[in-house]
């Protein structure tokens, strides 16, 4: 659905379809509606993409993406044919490996996050630091890329689409109305689309689910001796 079919769904919904004789007007809808968008994206994890920025030599803190929301993954290109996961450390055992040589230089293998802006201009959602810290790789910088579930664009036009899945969409419009439902201070709608919004958030977490396990094939790694099964191969 489009921004305005969202907006005339919740409006329905609300009972409020006369944005000119309404208690609640176009802009708040559309406010609710991308306050709400950013919730089902957070709920559900369902907008991964990545990012690739280049190391320089001795600086151990890189910036997370600015729309960043959730870290999947962190890997670290040492050419154009190796990459390389990195291991994510807490707080408490990152301090431990850089204890008595923070500033030690090689090839990365740890990271931690530090998430939360400095600034109110910037806004960078934070930081990633780097251990050990980034060597020159022989002359040609690393390339960290980073998989991150991401923040959505806000819908600003009539004709803009969400970034979400299709099926998504109606949990949106259902978000908004519950937030919307406020304004009234109809507490019992407000717990009506709370409900309807966990449903089918709940709905299309178990379908995800159930697309990810299909996709998962286990290899027969049982090894025969007439119709007997023995150990995997290779177990001893």
């Amino acid at each position: 659905m489009t921004l305005s079919e969202i907006r005339d769904f919740t409006r329905i919904m609300l009972g409020e379809t006369d944005s000119s004789n309404s208690y609640v007007d176009n802009t708040e809808v559309d406010s609710a509606i991308n306050i709400a968008l950013t919730r089902v994206s957070i709920d559900t994890e369902a907008l991964m993409t990545f990012s690739t920025d280049s190391t320089d030599v001795g600086v151990e803190r890189y910036s997370l993406p600015f729309n960043f929301s959730q870290i999947l993954q962190l890997e670290i290109d040492i050419t154009s044919t190796l990459s390389r996961p990195l291991v994510q450390k807490d707080l408490d055992e990152y301090s431990l490996l850089t204890y008595g040589n923070r500033a030690m230089q090689g090839q990365p293998v740890f990271y931690k996050i530090e998430i939360g802006a400095t600034d109110v201009v910037t806004s960078s959602p934070g930081d990633l630091w780097l251990y050990p810290v980034p060597d020159d790789n022989g002359g040609a910088d690393y390339v960290l890329r980073v998989r991150y579930n991401k923040q959505p664009t806000a819908l600003t036009d009539d004709a803009h689409m969400p970034e979400l899945h299709p099926s998504l969409h109606e949990a949106i419009a259902h978000k908004a109305c519950q937030f919307l439902s406020r304004k009234h201070s109809d507490g019992r709608r407000y717990m009506e689309f709370e409900n309807s919004y966990n449903v089918m958030i709940r709905s299309y977490m178990d379908s995800k689910a159930s697309r990810e396990a299909s996709a998962f094939i286990p290899k027969n790694v049982y090894g025969r001796m007439g119709n007997a099964r023995t150990k995997p191969q290779g177990w001893r």
